[in-house]
């Protein structure tokens, strides 16, 4: 009773000082001290726990344990930076000669830590065991090299902790080697990148566990992990070790905001709380930017200096072998008595570091000597030139300077490692105009995963995998005279992101600043602006308009003016989506826009828009014959004269075959349906046909009725036969299968689907989430402007409405039958592909069959759309009001 007693009031006192360390957190008081201090209390609590655990053995049973045991605080705890509600990690190291009596002492530890509330991480073990533990465990090695002495015998301590250090640099590659790996599975887990939209503050790259394997590297290598010896020791810089003490306080301050706020070990810094705590530390809002992006590119940058620094640590430690050394004269030779290419590295001799050393010019002839030869710079001449990068002042970008940095960007083999450590030294914004700004810049948006300057260094690296690809956009990459300028206009192309005007119009003037500055020729700057400027065009055509429409594309080839220049701007399109986040360019969306390239090449290599078309019709229409049996023909030929145009050239003529077949049995007063999966896409196909008195409003019931199944509709298109039926064709995603769906998958949704037409009178589809929706999605942030855009110019036929919002399951049926009840017939449709935003895209006519007029028709329905948006961005989806409508004979 009384230890029971003594155990409520130490949880009382826990609670007390908890509080009191959340009130000084609250004033300001700095993450490191606070951490400091939590460590204190725990200490105070588990030096009565133990010193109560020994009394209770009585003098008998305690007598020479002391002198035989050591209580060691590991991990977190043992550095003294442990987070409020972190776990407590404890050693009880024991001599062998009382491990009979330990037992009662570790179970009383337990016990009362247990009854204090706190998580424990509790080994007893004896200094063999530990050790041999440490050596093939990195978990435990890691939480090992972090110990501290707290109770017992300081002399069973300090053997341990010697043994363990000697132990460990003995072997300390192959320990190096393993808590690395250790380190990336727990990064993959967590997210394998600085710039991850909703960050782990302990886990996610560049945050505080690479501070942790930077200490864990230390104590394997030189035996020392406290990152202050590390720089007495010369293996540390005093700039690195003075930005690593400030990352760490800003990633702990933050991190016991995390855990005080919410109770408990929280350490995801997600949208809400991003927004949360911007608030709260007072960030104010920039030119451009909101005080949430301004937190957050304060948080990446910090990340990001962890991150380089850890890597060029590590890379110190990486012992060339013997034999190396032995042969490297043997196999090296000399550059300009200069450099050192050897079949690995390459280096500089004593006269090349006196030359680099003040020659930013001499420095970028040696990384683009490093690219043409695929050879690693060394780590010791790389040392050298980092430190002395950072300490220079002004830059001044003479014609030599541009000249080899137009050079590096002209080769790929190992352009953006390359990038990397310009941009981490801070050269690549000396020459970029505008890198400055975008460094660990994050848009707050749910599109864009990393920040814009990785972002741009991204971009880069995918078009430099483009070299090896032999499908159409890795033939179109060789076949760009002046790569370099094309690897330029990644870097620029989102410079002006996190201005207040138009990205692509800033950007087209800090990319005029660019080539000026980089001495480029008056063509180059030309192509430059212009691939800047209009980065967006291509994605803007492929994925919010019809591309059956020739005139569309031949506007678009005389925007572009050349086949290099298409060419150009198509790999710096598919690289800038591929740049976005993994997975972003698929191999549907690369055929959209390798379909869209290969229509403005033929224009400007000469064809003709309409004849062209016309041939690729009559040239499916030969391919589809010679497939057929002779028999077959005659209705074959009847039947495809049925089809438009734009259905034809947008199916493949196996599909198209298929289709041909399935028009021949049915029946005009019938609806029918099929789905397909288009392996090469990754897509799958749905289509309706529906016969020629079908009621209006089809459109929005499909789309209710894919959308309920939790498909993703990629677009969705409606044809009209020369016979009145009509085909809606719909390609969408399935995110429920990685691959191909399963047959009964598909014919399950063609059935709601032609129920969805069949009998218009159904309840309102029930819009289903994930369980991965529902934990992403802002409860209350509104991340984007809704926008709605009205074009009457762009289509000879159509009215083209653009609808820019954030997406929630559901939105599309709402929409869609929203325009149904204005009395719009949608006969083309692009939904959600995009790179900066959720757009919608409808082309529409009125009930008369032609575009929209009137300025006030326009605004009521950019008004009834907004307002609709905005109800239901307020509402659960499955609130959405389906009482019938009247229904209206003809068009969808």
């Amino acid at each position: 009773m009384h230890v029971r007693q003594t155990i409520l009031d130490a949880r009382q006192r826990l609670a007390s000082d908890r509080l009191k360390l959340q009130q000084q957190h609250t004033s300001g008081t700095r993450g490191i001290q606070l951490c400091a201090r939590l460590s204190d209390v725990f200490d105070t609590l588990l030096l009565e726990i133990y010193e109560q655990g020994l009394e209770e053995l009585g003098e008998t049973g305690r007598q020479g344990l002391e002198s035989k045991t050591a209580l060691i605080p590991n991990g977190g705890y043992g550095r003294r930076d442990v987070a409020p509600y972190s776990d407590v990690d404890l050693l009880l190291l024991h001599h062998s000669s009382v491990e009979h009596r330990v037992p009662a002492l570790a179970q009383h530890i337990v016990k009362s830590v247990s009854d204090l509330r706190l998580s424990l991480g509790f080994g007893v073990r004896t200094p063999g065991i530990a050790c041999w533990y440490g050596r093939n465990d990195p978990v435990i090695f890691t939480s090992q090299a972090e110990s501290r002495f707290l109770a017992g015998s300081v002399r069973l301590f300090r053997q341990f902790m010697h043994r363990f250090s000697r132990q460990t640099r003995w072997r300390s590659k192959t320990t190096i080697e393993n808590i690395r790996k250790e380190r990336g599975l727990e990064r993959r887990k967590s997210g394998d990148t600085t710039h991850l939209l909703e960050p782990n503050v302990k886990r996610s790259k560049g945050c505080l566990r690479d501070i942790h394997l930077l200490r864990w590297v230390g104590f394997a290598h030189y035996g020392e992990s406290d990152p202050r010896a590390l720089r007495l020791m010369g293996h540390l810089s005093e700039d690195d070790e003075s930005t690593l003490r400030r990352s760490l306080e800003f990633l702990l301050r933050l991190r016991n905001e995390l855990h005080f706020h919410a109770e408990r070990p929280s350490d995801v810094l997600n949208r809400d709380e991003q927004m949360r705590i911007s608030r709260a530390w007072n960030y104010q809002e920039s030119t451009g930017q909101s005080p949430v992006e301004v937190f957050m590119q304060e948080f990446f940058e910090h990340t990001r200096k962890v991150r380089e620094i850890v890597a060029h640590f590590i890379a110190g430690t990486h012992r060339r072998p013997m034999i190396s050394h032995i042969l490297s004269p043997l196999v090296t030779t000399r550059m300009e008595d200069i450099y050192r290419i050897g079949p690995i590295h390459i280096s500089v001799t004593a006269r090349g570091r006196e030359k680099l050393r003040d020659d930013v010019a001499e420095i970028l002839h040696l990384m683009d000597l490093s690219n043409r030869l695929n050879r690693r710079i060394d780590h010791e001449t790389w040392k050298r030139v980092r430190v002395d990068l950072k300490r220079s002042g002004p830059l001044e970008i003479t014609a030599k300077t541009a000249r080899h940095f137009m050079s590096l960007l002209s080769d790929t083999p190992r352009l953006g490692a390359l990038l990397r450590r310009l941009h981490e030294v801070g050269v690549l914004e000396k020459l970029i105009v505008g890198m400055d700004h975008a460094r660990s810049l994050l848009q707050f948006n749910r599109t864009h995963q990393y920040t814009v300057d990785e972002h741009s260094i991204r971009a880069v690296e995918e078009a430099a995998e483009l070299i090896n690809d032999n499908q159409l956009l890795g033939n179109s990459y060789r076949q760009i005279q002046d790569r370099g300028l094309l690897h330029l206009a990644l870097l620029c192309h989102d410079m002006g992101k996190g201005y207040v005007e138009d990205h692509s119009d800033v950007g087209q003037r800090l990319a005029g600043q660019t080539a000026q500055r980089l001495h480029l020729s008056a063509h180059q700057t030309e192509i430059l602006e212009f691939l800047v400027h209009k980065h967006l065009i291509l994605s803007h055509l492929a994925f919010r308009r019809d591309t059956n429409d020739t005139s569309t594309i031949l506007q678009f080839a005389q925007q572009v003016g050349s086949p290099e220049n298409l060419r150009m701007l198509f790999v710096l399109t598919a690289c800038d989506i591929a740049s976005v986040g993994p997975g972003f360019l698929n191999p549907w969306k690369v055929e959209v826009l390798s379909d869209v390239f290969r229509r403005a090449m033929h224009q400007l290599s000469g064809g003709a828009a309409t004849s062209g078309s016309r041939n690729a019709v009559g040239q499916i229409r030969e391919k589809i014959l010679a497939m057929s049996h002779a028999e077959q023909v005659g209705w074959l030929s009847e039947r495809f004269d049925l089809l438009p145009d734009a259905y034809v050239l947008e199916s493949e003529p196996e599909s198209l075959l298929e289709d041909l077949h399935r028009l021949r049995v049915v029946k005009p007063s019938t609806t029918s349906g099929w789905g397909r999966f288009h392996e090469d896409r990754v897509i799958t196909e749905y289509t309706v046909l529906t016969g020629k008195n079908a009621a209006r409003g089809i459109f929005y019931r499909l789309t209710g009725a894919l959308t309920s199944q939790r498909l993703e509709i990629l677009s969705g298109e409606i044809h009209t036969l020369a016979n009145g039926m009509v085909l809606d064709r719909f390609r969408v995603n399935d995110p429920d299968f990685d691959a191909a769906p399963e047959q009964a998958r598909i014919e399950s949704i063609v059935e709601k689907l032609i129920r969805a037409v069949d009998q218009p009178r159904d309840a309102a589809p029930t819009f289903r989430k994930t369980w991965n929706q529902c934990a992403n999605e802002a409860t209350h942030l509104e991340l984007l402007p809704t926008r709605v855009v009205v074009d009457n110019a762009s289509s000879p036929d159509h009215t083209i409405i653009d609808i820019f919002t954030h997406d929630r399951v559901g939105l599309l049926y709402a929409i869609s039958r929203t325009l149904f009840e204005l009395g719009l017939s949608v006969q083309f449709a692009k939904i959600g592909t995009h790179i900066d935003q959720v757009v919608d895209v409808f082309y529409v006519t009125d009930r008369t069959d032609n575009k929209v007029q009137g300025d006030q028709r326009i605004e009521q329905i950019k008004r009834t759309l907004l307002d609709v948006i905005d109800n239901f961005s307020r509402s659960p989806e499955s609130d959405f009001n389906d009482s019938d409508p009247q229904e209206v004979p003809h068009g969808q």
